[in-house]
């Protein structure tokens, strides 16, 4: 089955939330606590505001100390974690 942007983008979130539930905590850590996730987006989305950023001058995407926090802030449907 092939899927649009937008199609692809609904399955993301809806995984996200199975994932958020299977996580030992809030903070999306595994059982042994060795890992812990943080966003999950399309590649395709990923790769466009890659491209985007780089585009305004800006090194890249995720690339400072406190983006990946900023970003599950803005857009809580890609983070893993329930607590930022």
């Amino acid at each position: 089955m092939i899927l649009d942007n937008l199609q692809a983008t609904q399955l993301i979130i809806r995984q996200n939330k199975v994932t958020q539930e299977s996580r030992a905590n809030d903070l999306a850590q595994t059982a042994d606590k060795t890992m812990r996730w943080g966003i999950s987006m399309p590649p395709r989305l990923y790769f466009m505001l890659e491209k985007y950023v780089k585009a305004h001058g800006d090194k890249g995407l995720f690339r400072e100390q406190g983006d990946i926090t900023w970003f599950m802030k803005k857009f809580p449907q890609f983070k893993i974690p329930k607590k930022v």
